[in-house]
């Protein structure tokens, strides 16, 4: 993992935001890049700097935004961590997908109600967009946090030979952050599978990366999110992993759920565009 792109707003969610990313710069020495999205009038770029007055308020938000963005490099830095501060005056969720390709970034952290700062059941449109499109790894954080850690991640699949990818993209990211991986096959109604095909899949798996692997489980359920966010009240991981899947929305409504009802980060692996690349 080289750099580590963290859209924010400066909310209490992007702050928990923050710290989950200076955290995990510090374990893998990548570089953050601070980018905050802005609404401006349309002549905003072209004015001279006498003429900005004629819009005070956005020049007020301006100011203030570079203060904050300011004060998150400075952050990072007192945690040793590099760090790049950038304004974009476009409140697009492409701007990010935009910044992601210009600047190489490998990976997003951000918070749950995107950058718009909206409330709502599901997670932000913003982060939700971000989520389904990035072709890198990107992790949501919902609930505000003291210490971010990093020591155990749960994933879970369907464990299907074409997950094994992204798989070996969330193990890469646990070997980075130092993290115990547990894998859990959540067995449900739909998605019933005998114990002989289920052993048989979570061992391929596992065999990955023995040296990461904490606990290898089944959990019996009556639904899929349900049975998740149950089996991670047991364990209480730090962060639960996913596999974004274009064709099963089942799973991706995972995210939405996962986010609302265990408050655990979640890192989202897009299984359509990601491509079977090393994070770190």
């Amino acid at each position: 993992m080289k750099s580590i792109l963290v859209p924010t707003d400066f909310s209490e969610c992007a702050v928990s935001a923050t710290k989950a990313a200076i955290t995990i710069a510090q374990k893998t020495g990548a570089e953050i890049h601070f980018l905050h999205l802005i609404s401006v009038p349309e002549d905003w770029m072209y004015l001279m700097d006498y003429a900005e007055k004629m819009y005070p308020d956005t020049q007020s938000r301006v100011r203030k935004a570079s203060i904050a963005l300011n004060n998150l490099v400075s952050q990072a830095d007192k945690a040793g961590v590099s760090a790049k501060r950038f304004i974009c005056y476009d409140e697009s969720h492409l701007e990010i997908l935009h910044h992601l390709e210009k600047h190489g970034n490998d990976f997003i952290v951000m918070g749950s109600h995107g950058i718009s700062g909206f409330k709502q059941f599901l997670i932000g449109s913003m982060s939700q967009k971000i989520a389904r499109q990035a072709p890198v790894p990107v992790l949501v954080v919902k609930n505000p946090v003291q210490n971010f850690r990093l020591a155990n991640v749960v994933f879970t699949s369907d464990f299907g030979e074409e997950a094994l990818p992204q798989f070996q993209e969330v193990a890469a990211f646990c070997k980075a952050v130092e993290a115990t991986l547990h894998l859990v096959y959540i067995n449900s109604p739909m998605y019933f599978t005998d114990s002989e095909t289920i052993s048989r899949k979570l061992e391929q798996f596992s065999a990955q990366c023995p040296e990461q692997i904490g606990s290898v489980s089944t959990y019996n359920y009556q639904s899929l999110d349900g049975g998740l966010v149950r089996f991670c009240e047991h364990l209480n991981p730090d962060l639960i992993a996913l596999i974004i899947h274009g064709r099963k929305p089942l799973f991706n409504n995972l995210i939405d759920y996962t986010l609302n009802y265990s408050g655990k980060p979640v890192l989202s692996i897009n299984k359509e565009v990601v491509k079977a690349h090393e994070v770190v």
